[in-house]
């Protein structure tokens, strides 16, 4: 048997250690077609752990005066405070950014968080609110983190989308649902969340009256109950979450339900040309001067309406879903005053103490003390502390931050137009001051702070 020797193995030995390693070359040299992980780039990696912090917030835009809107981008933001340190300038503090933007589509008015556990904070969902045919409306998820949607845009069911939602909620108490009003067609859409966080295909729709203008959903809060504020009828439609049986309502037997749907509840009519436009419910008991047990069957919405400037506390009677007629009603802007204005947003501080509603026209922040009982009966009462003007106008909407420190205004057009600017919380909530610079926004209409 041939068994000739090379560098101390045979030529069997060598060549198939050669073999070896020439496979392992060539494995080396053809890597670069193999599927890599994605790196995340270092700027994102950096922000990643800041995302969630109480002091970055997402502006929402949209321009209502052109055909097709050259707005579709969400821009984040954050506000610098001041650390209290001798070499830190005032010139400094204000407002950050934009730490990114990202594309949703056209007119992403308002913004609503996912809410919830880990997962659902890093979702924001945006209401693309187109005015004609030329662009496509609905609603769009986004991942926050990784910067980019979920999936298509969901294109808003009736006319093709020619008119896209004004307003959107998340409720996380039933499986998860995004639920939008448009403004325009006097609609009120369910949409299911999918696995991943995004919008699944409409499941429920309710189409109202003539002259219906649905403009703000809110969650009651105790979960159970939606309400719709519809500023055409002047009437807030009420829902309540009911387990789905056999044969629920649901236009798409393939969507995915959760298990409950929304069936028709007690429903609000206000006095004609009300014009309710936004409404949030205070935090419970905060603040509140609330008397025996009976104080947890009652909570309280703030609702502002636009035309006529009013500004309402209306009971929630937890038992029943009902919610009352408003039992405190003041001006949202000062009495006296001749000019024309619009209400936009109300707000309240953490505390329950102090609410705030966005004027556009008067150009301005009104403050209200906020007081409610309900020994003997509930009750409750709303006065007017300030009015907040440097800096503002035409202010179509605002977000506080959680801990109630920051309040930043959306400047839509005006004098201080296509602006956003960040006032300091002080005083418990009865004042506001300027917090540095406002940062250049084109046609700002929504403030969502994303802790």
């Amino acid at each position: 048997m041939f068994s000739a020797k090379h560098g101390g193995c045979s030529h069997l030995e060598f060549a198939t250690n050669s073999l070896v390693v020439l496979m392992y070359f060539l494995s080396i040299a053809d890597s670069s077609n193999l599927p890599r992980k994605k790196k995340i780039p270092a700027e994102r990696d950096e922000l990643r752990g800041n995302l969630h912090s109480s002091l970055v917030f997402a502006v929402g835009a949209a321009d209502y005066s052109a055909q097709q809107s050259n707005i579709s981008r969400v821009h984040f933001y954050s506000i610098e405070e001041d650390q209290g340190t001798a070499s830190r300038s005032t010139e400094g503090l204000g407002i950050t950014g934009p730490l990114f933007n990202i594309e949703t589509g056209p007119n992403p008015s308002w913004l609503c968080k996912g809410g919830g556990d880990q997962k659902q904070n890093n979702l924001l969902y945006a209401c693309l609110e187109t005015t004609s045919g030329n662009d496509k409306g609905g609603l769009a998820a986004v991942d926050i983190e990784r910067r980019q949607l979920i999936g298509p845009r969901s294109v808003w069911p009736t006319d093709g989308g020619k008119y896209g939602p004004a307003h959107c909620e998340m409720d996380n108490s039933h499986g998860g649902h995004i639920m939008a009003a448009s403004y325009a067609l006097g609609e009120f859409i369910i949409f299911p969340q999918t696995s991943d966080g995004g919008i699944g295909d409409w499941n429920q729709k309710f189409t109202y009256n003539a002259g219906s203008h649905a403009h703000c959903v809110v969650s009651s809060p105790d979960g159970t109950h939606v309400f719709v504020v519809d500023l055409g009828l002047d009437r807030i439609h009420g829902y309540k979450w009911l387990p789905s049986p056999p044969g629920a309502p649901n236009h798409n037997s393939t969507s995915v339900t959760a298990g409950f749907y929304l069936a028709e509840a007690h429903s609000l009519q206000l006095d004609i040309n009300t014009t309710p436009r936004h409404m949030v419910f205070a935090p419970a008991f905060s603040g509140h001067e609330m008397q025996g047990h009976a104080a947890a069957n009652v909570e309280w919405a703030l609702l502002l309406c636009e035309k006529t400037n009013l500004l309402m506390a209306l009971p929630y009677i937890v038992a029943t879903g009902v919610l009352g007629s408003s039992v405190s009603t003041v001006s949202s802007v000062p009495s006296g005053w001749n000019g024309v204005s619009y209400g936009g947003e109300v707000l309240v501080h953490p505390s329950g103490k102090f609410v705030y509603t966005s004027n556009r026209g008067h150009d301005s922040v009104g403050i209200f003390a906020f007081e409610a009982t309900t020994s003997p009966e509930p009750s409750a009462r709303l006065s007017a502390v300030r009015w907040v003007k440097g800096g503002i106008s035409w202010p179509r909407g605002m977000g506080m931050d959680p801990s109630g420190n920051y309040l930043v205004v959306a400047n839509q057009q005006g004098d201080h137009g296509n602006t956003i600017i960040a006032f300091r919380i002080e005083d418990g909530g009865a004042k506001l001051t300027a917090h540095g610079a406002a940062a250049h926004v084109a046609s700002p209409t929504d403030i969502q702070f994303l802790a």
